[in-house]
């Protein structure tokens, strides 16, 4: 399952993406992303032919599931006015796994993050998935 939700201007996206995994996957997936954060606090990488530095901080984990890693990755462009803000939390539930994210150029929708995640964690509780 995939969806995605657009702002009007094109300047902000949501998205929830949710995968069934065998037996420990789920489980090592969601250990990977918090072992990950306590490794990376930031990174280069290429966008579009952009070199863009990437920090990654770990944001205040709200309990939806088995385990909810939370965080946030701040881009932007080396030289340059381009800022991304996604915010992040990824979930488990037994064998499946829920990520939601929120991208925005503009800081002030990172706001809504904790009560848009959890509108998406809820739907997903009544779909019986967690």
């Amino acid at each position: 399952m995939h969806t995605r939700i657009r702002g009007g201007s094109g300047a902000a996206l949501a998205s929830t993406r949710a995968a069934a995994y065998p037996r420990s996957g789920a489980a090592d997936h969601v250990a990977q992303v918090g072992e990950g954060l306590d490794k990376c606090s930031a990174f280069t990488t290429a966008l579009q032919g952009t070199t863009m530095n990437v920090q990654v901080i770990r944001l205040p984990t709200p309990r939806f599931g088995d385990g909810s890693p939370t965080l946030r990755l701040s881009a932007g462009r080396r030289g340059g006015p381009l800022h991304l803000q996604t915010d992040v939390v990824v979930l488990r539930g037994g064998d499946t796994m829920l990520q939601f994210q929120y991208t925005s150029m503009d800081p002030s929708g990172h706001e809504q993050f904790a009560s848009l995640a959890k509108l998406a964690v809820d739907k997903f509780r009544k779909s019986d998935q967690i």
